[in-house]
C-alpha cells in the first residue's frame, strides 16, 4: 500500500515532452503471497485482476486482490463463452415495436430489439450482453445475425411497404465486409433497402468523420436510410448535422421527462427546440420512450412526426407483430 501510494503520487507531477505538459494516471492492482497465490504466475494473474477492478472504480487508484474479484471473472468469461455458442445454439431472437404517426398513430415502421435467451440465467436484454459481444470481439458477427433474422421476418410479413429500424453497432459498421453482408442479406430475402433505416449513435459520427461520412452516402445511394439514436446525448455538432447522411433524429427519453406538467405550463423544454431544428433540416423526428398520456398529448401537439413507447405498444415476438401491422397495399385493392 504504501508503494502504490508512492507510485500515484509520484505521477501527480507532470511530464514535459518537447514542451507540452503532459498528466499520466496509474491503476494498480496488488495481490499478496501466500494469502492470495502461492507461485509467481497466479500473483501476477490477480494483481492483474485487481488493477482492472482499480480501473473500472474511476482510474488513479489501487486495489487489493479478493476472492470475489476471480469468482466475478469467472463469471463473465462463462458468460462470453456461452454468448459465443448462442447462434449455434439457436438462442438469439427478435423482438418488434411499432413506430406510430404521432397524429393518425397509424403503423409508421417496426423497430428491432436482439434478445438472448439463456438456457440457465433465462431472457438477457441487450444491455446486458451488448456491451460484452463489443468487448469480446463478437458484436459483428451477432450484428450480422440481427440483419439477417430481420430480412427473414420483413419477407414473411410480405409488406413491401413496411420500414424496419435496426440498431447498428460502430464496430459493426466499421467492418470491411458490412456492405457486401448487408447486400447479401436483402437480396437472399428479396428485402428493398428502402425497407431498412440503420439507427447510428452520435459516438460513431465523432470517429474519423470523413470515412464515415462517405460510407452513409455510399448506402444512401443504393437505398438505405439512417437515424442518429439517442439524439441530444452526445456531441453532434449542429452545423455538421447539415451535412450528415441521415433522415431521422430519434430523440432520448430522457427529454420526455421534461416536458412541462400542467401546473408548469410555461417552463422551458428542449424538446421544442430539437423539434424545430429537424423541421429546418427536413429531417423526421421519433419521440422514443413514450410512457405517459401527457408525454403523448404533448408531442401531438407539437407536431412530432413519430412516437413510440411502451404507453402505445411493447416489444413483442415476430408472430405477434402481425397483429398491429398496416395491410398490405395490394391487399387493401384485393378487398
Amino acid at each position: 500500500e504504501i508503494i502504490a501510494k508512492k507510485v500515484t503520487q509520484e505521477l501527480t507531477s507532470p511530464f514535459y515532452i518537447e514542451d507540452n505538459k503532459l498528466y499520466l494516471t496509474a491503476s494498480i492492482g496488488i495481490s499478496v503471497f501466500p494469502e492470495d497465490a502461492l507461485d509467481a504466475d497466479h500473483l501476477v494473474q490477480n494483481a492483474d485482476l485487481a488493477m482492472r477492478h482499480a480501473k473500472a472504480s474511476g482510474k488513479n487508484r489501487f486495489s487489493f486482490f479478493n476472492a470475489h474479484m476471480g469468482s466475478a471473472c469467472q463469471a463473465k468469461f462463462n458468460l462470453e463463452q456461452d454468448l459465443r455458442n448462442s447462434i449455434e445454439n439457436h438462442e438469439l431472437f427478435l423482438e418488434y415495436q411499432p413506430i406510430y404517426e404521432a397524429r393518425s398513430l397509424n403503423v409508421h415502421g417496426l423497430e428491432v430489439y436482439v434478445r438472448w435467451h439463456h438456457p440457465q440465467q433465462g431472457i438477457i436484454y441487450p444491455k446486458d450482453f451488448l456491451g460484452l459481444a463489443e468487448e469480446c470481439g463478437f458484436m459483428i458477427q451477432v450484428g450480422d445475425w440481427v440483419i439477417h433474422q430481420a430480412c427473414k421476418d420483413l419477407a414473411g410479413w410480405q409488406n413491401p411497404h413496411l420500414k424496419l429500424s435496426i440498431n447498428l453497432s460502430p464496430q459493426q459498421f466499421a467492418s470491411s465486409s458490412f456492405e457486401s453482408k448487408l447486400m447479401l442479406a436483402v437480396k437472399e430475402h428479396n428485402i428493398s433497402p428502402h425497407q431498412i433505416e440503420f439507427d447510428i449513435t452520435e459516438q460513431l459520427l465523432a470517429n474519423n468523420q470523413v470515412t464515415i461520412l462517405t460510407k452513409l452516402k455510399r448506402l444512401r445511394r443504393l437505398g438505405f436510410t439512417f437515424a442518429i439514436d439517442d439524439f441530444g446525448t452526445g456531441f453532434t455538432a449542429l452545423g455538421y448535422l447539415h451535412d450528415l447522411a441521415v433522415n431521422t433524429l430519434k430523440l432520448d427519453p430522457s427529454f420526455l421527462r421534461q416536458i412541462p406538467s400542467d401546473r408548469q405550463p410555461d417552463r422551458a423544454c428542449p424538446i421544442k427546440a430539437i423539434y424545430a431544428m429537424a423541421n429546418s433540416l427536413n429531417l423526421t423526428l421519433v419521440a422514443e420512450g413514450v410512457e405517459t398520456m401527457e408525454q403523448r398529448e404533448y408531442l401531438q401537439a407539437l407536431g412530432c412526426d413519430l412516437v413510440q413507447g411502451h404507453l402505445l405498444q411493447a416489444p413483442v415476438r415476430a408472430e405477434s407483430a402481425r397483429e398491429f401491422l398496416p395491410t398490405p397495399p395490394a391487399m387493401v385493392d384485393d378487398l
